[in-house]
Order: structure tokens, then sequence, then C-alpha cells
């Protein structure tokens, strides 16, 4: 049995431009420049952080918070070692376990690495022979932007004798690191992958905080979608929002048998928490 052909989705990295034509197909621009609206896209405003790479290192060192210069320091003294992964797949495993443990409701896949691995790279750093935190990053050599994609870490039950303290401090200096090398390849600008502008959530406060004490811009940005994608997306939101609530009806309807009594279970309500 063939299955049917999928409309392939064309993503579009840091455009300065928003193509009219291509707003009749599935299409998406990530970080777009074009930060006003434009006919055939649902538009999402972006932030997020730069780092100028184009400073001579003492000056990109110099705009880093005091407390992150030290804790860079002391990364040598705690023995981490920074190395660049040609695995990218050894990526998936490590995020996707952070992010059950952190409840993200989101997980990453190898299908999406096959797609663009010429794009991508992937850092670690290692203590006593244990990766203790992964970022991997999108690069645009044509632009000379690199992008930070995912970031994932251990968490305080995983790393056994490494407290969160070390953690934290392998996670700086490992930005640092790669800042210098990708400085090294040429690249101009480091993205920190984001910014939760004006946020009110204490988790975003502690991550927009992290990538404050780097220094660097500010800067707007953009996301596009075009319609025929915005309207597939909605569907798909719908028709699994649908199929989460014919399941819970389920489990319900299950646990009503399983009780073998005359007492009434709660109805289920449909976007009940």
């Amino acid at each position: 049995m063939e299955r049917p052909m999928r409309p392939k989705l064309i993503s579009i990295w840091f455009s300065d431009e928003i193509s009219t034509w291509r707003a009749f197909w599935f299409t998406e621009y990530m970080q777009s420049s074009v930060v006003k609206p434009r006919a055939g896209y649902v538009q999402e405003v972006f932030y997020t952080k730069h780092i100028d790479l184009t400073q001579d290192e003492k000056q990109i060192l110099a705009a880093f918070s005091p407390n992150t210069r030290r804790e860079i320091a002391r990364a040598t003294r705690e023995g981490i070692e920074m190395h660049e992964s040609v695995d990218l797949e050894e990526f998936v495993p490590f995020f996707n376990k952070f992010a059950e443990n952190k409840g993200l409701d989101y997980r990453v896949k190898r299908e999406t690495f096959r797609q663009t691995r010429s794009a991508l790279r992937l850092f670690k750093a290692i203590k006593d022979s244990q990766t203790i935190a992964m970022h991997l990053y999108i690069c645009d050599y044509r632009k000379a932007r690199v992008r930070l994609l995912y970031s994932a870490s251990l968490l305080r039950d995983e790393g056994k004798a490494i407290s969160n303290a070390v953690i934290g401090v392998a996670n700086k200096a490992a930005h640092f690191h790669e800042m210098r090398l990708f400085k090294q390849q040429g690249f101009q600008v480091f993205d920190f992958g984001g910014y939760a502008y004006q946020t009110q959530d204490p988790d975003l406060i502690k991550i927009n905080f992290f990538k404050d004490s780097f220094g660097g811009a500010l800067v707007r940005e953009a996301n596009y979608r075009s319609f025929p994608l915005h309207l597939a997306s909605c569907w798909f939101q719908w028709r699994n929002k649908s199929a989460l609530h014919k399941s819970l009806q389920a489990k319900v309807l299950n646990q009503q048998k399983d009780i073998g009594s005359n007492r009434q279970l709660p109805e289920f309500v449909e976007g009940a928490k």
C-alpha cells in the first residue's frame, strides 16, 4: 500500500527578504531580519541575544559578568574538557532524557538531524569521562552566523557526584569555548537562540539571566509561516487534541469498569486540566 506523499516543508533561516510566491507553499522563515508583516504569512516576533564575534577575544570576555568570568576560569580547575562530536545522533537520547526530566513538551528526532546534518555542529562538556552538557548549533556559513539550537545538561539526580554548580560552570565555559572556536573559523555572529522578552515566567527569567551574563545585544527579528502551513499546523493540533480527548475518555471508562461500584467518576470535560 502506497502512502500519500506529504507536502515538503521549506525552512529558511536568517533571510533578509520574504518571498511572495513561497506563501503558496509550506514555507517557514526563521529569524528573518524583516520585521514588518507580509501578505500570505502569519508573523511571530522573535527576540534573541547576539554576541559580536568580530570583537577582540578580550573584549568579548570583558562583556561577561564577573561571576561568569570566574566560572569560566573555574572550569579548568575542575578538569572539565570541551569536545566537538561528529556523532550528531548521540545528542538525541541525551536531550530527550533532559526534556523528559524537565517536563518539556517536545523531543528531538534523528530524522531532523539527517535532513540538516551539514549545517549542524555538536559540542559537549565532559568531566570524569561523563558528558554533563551538550550544545547543538545550526550554522549559516554564507552569513557567518551560528545559532544555538538546543542545549541540554545533566540534572541533579543524574550527575551523581557532580554538583549543579559544576554543571553550571561547564555550561558557561563550553559556550565561551564555542564562541572562541567559531570566531577562529570566521563566524561573525553568535546567536543564543532566543530571548523571552518581558516574560513573567520564573524559569524563562532564569534562562534570560544566564544569557544576559554573556553581555551581547538584544535583537528583534521575526518568524513567518505561510497560510497553508499555518492552517495545516492548526489542523494537526486539533487532531492531536481530539485524539488525546478520546484516549482520556477511554481511560475514564476503564476506571469506571474497574471500580465495580455505583459510585460515579467525575465527568471528563474537554480542555480541563
